[in-house]
């Protein structure tokens, strides 16, 4: 049974808003374990938890003879998704039996996720629209945007 009552999670919207988008988080055993987590800079909290995800990762990848275009093809993705958690986290939350508190993240600029967002589905749409009628729909789709 898992003893860690305290929660720290990174939310890509207020938790209030009720739409479930919660990246990632960290469960603790005590609530000054989750504090100090809760009151870290966000790069500071993310690479604390990835570090050791990272570390277990290369070894795997060594441990089986993976290549070294592999090797760095993981280690750009792992990061990759480090910034992107990093990026798209608007509140960071602490949550246990005696505490609750929301925190916004200092560094978040809603603008830039929105143009990211809206520029991630123009490509998801012109895409489909390649596939369904060719190149030419595909440029146009893009060109729209």
């Amino acid at each position: 049974m898992d003893k860690k009552k305290y929660m720290v999670t990174l939310w890509g919207s207020h938790p209030d808003a009720e739409n479930d988008d919660c990246w990632t988080g960290e469960s603790y055993a005590t609530l000054a374990e989750a504090r100090a987590a809760f009151e870290l800079d966000l790069f500071d909290l993310v690479t604390s938890w990835s570090t050791e995800h990272h570390v277990k990762r290369m070894a795997e990848l060594v441990d089986r003879a993976a290549t070294e275009a592999e090797i760095g093809m993981v280690r750009m993705a792992l990061l990759c998704q480090d910034a992107n958690t990093m990026v798209g986290t608007a509140y960071i939350m602490i949550d246990g039996p005696d505490v609750n508190e929301v925190r916004k993240n200092p560094h978040f600029k809603a603008r830039s996720r929105k143009s990211a967002d809206d520029a991630e589905w123009r490509r998801e749409q012109a895409m489909e629209a390649g596939m369904l009628h060719g190149c030419d729909a595909y440029n146009d789709v893009l060109e729209q945007g």
